[in-house]
């Protein structure tokens, strides 16, 4: 029986291994033929989530990967990518991938060595969020709203790095601040609890974070306007697209 049990383990232990491989090599030739790249090593894996739930045209998984390239003039750099992969009749293709470049907001894309420079201007104060604890106090929230400015509900969390790089991108760009000044901003903190019926409150999926929810003057959810992923050197222009939809 427990013979048994170890083969049972190593097989699915090699199982995940092999679905692994199989996602690392997608993503992987992904990011060549989309950057034109000699070779692309991905050293990590740092999130993914299933895109199925926005429509049933879009079933497909996107990864948010660290991976090393390496150029047709012989230059190697590590840079974060996003890659959508879909599914379609049990069979892999290569949807799109996005966001071919180094990101500008990530404060571990520094040289290794060189320290910030020590003349550089002081940043800003945060902008404030409103932290709602519960759902009917979001729901007052947004009703209260309601004729006098857009609402933007964020789904943040303390270990969610991309939450903390759209905070860094709103506070220090000088066409996202004073727009997102003029919002009222509300932020459910998943850091230690899912918020499930906050989320559900919103329309916004379990275990997705960062997430971002726009709410017009009159208190229509913009879903079109949805931020449901980090969009890496894309996330200025994105969001400043979003707040001119908006039109607040």
């Amino acid at each position: 029986m427990l013979r048994t049990l170890v083969v049972l383990a190593s097989l699915v232990v090699s199982l995940l291994a092999v679905a692994c491989g199989g996602a690392e090599a997608d993503i992987a030739k992904a990011i060549r033929e989309a950057g034109g790249y000699e070779s692309v090593e991905v050293l990590k894996i740092e999130q993914s989530y299933d895109n199925s739930w926005r429509s049933p045209d879009d079933k497909g998984t996107t990864y948010v990967v660290r991976a090393k390239v390496r150029t047709k003039d012989g230059q190697s750099r590590e840079w974060h990518f996003q890659v959508f992969i879909a599914k379609q009749d049990g069979w892999s293709r290569v949807g799109r991938s996005g966001n071919i470049g180094p990101d500008p907001w990530d404060e571990d894309a520094r040289q290794p060595g060189v320290p910030a420079r020590s003349d550089a201007p002081a940043q800003p104060a945060p902008l404030e969020w409103t932290v709602v604890g519960d759902r009917s106090s979001l729901l007052a929230e947004i009703e209260a709203a309601k004729g006098k400015s857009a609402v933007v509900v964020q789904v943040w969390a303390t270990w969610c790095t991309y939450c903390k790089r759209y905070d860094r991108v709103i506070d220090q760009s000088a066409i996202l601040r004073p727009g997102f000044a003029r919002l009222r901003r509300l932020r459910i903190d998943v850091t230690t609890d899912r918020q499930d019926s906050l989320r559900e409150a919103v329309g916004v999926p379990r275990s997705v974070q960062p997430y971002m929810v726009f709410i017009d003057r009159e208190g229509r959810i913009r879903r079109d306007l949805d931020v449901n992923r980090w969009f890496g050197a894309d996330a200025e222009p994105e969001l400043a697209r979003r707040l001119e939809a908006l039109g607040n």
